[in-house]
């Protein structure tokens, strides 16, 4: 009984991430047209175009690369 209620919360909130991921894909897609920019791009450098106060404050490199790389590596792991 407690097993099968674990296993409809895990679920569930499964299925609310990828509903959160889905979400901010879009936002980054809809922003990056909206823009007329490559919000990815500053993501991953840290770069934007703008004006220094509309600019990325610190540019968090070694961290977009160290997630990009765990989450290469657990999807990895997860799909074996």
């Amino acid at each position: 009984m407690f097993g099968d209620w674990m296993v409809t919360l895990h679920e569930l909130l499964a299925n609310l991430m990828l509903g959160v991921v889905i979400l901010h894909l879009a936002g980054v897609a809809v922003g990056s047209f909206a823009h007329r920019e490559n919000l990815v791009r500053a993501m991953m450098t840290g770069r934007k175009l703008g004006t220094i106060t509309e600019g990325i404050q610190s540019s968090g490199f070694m961290a977009t690369w160290f997630l990009i790389i765990w989450t290469v590596a657990v999807s990895w792991w997860l799909a074996q």
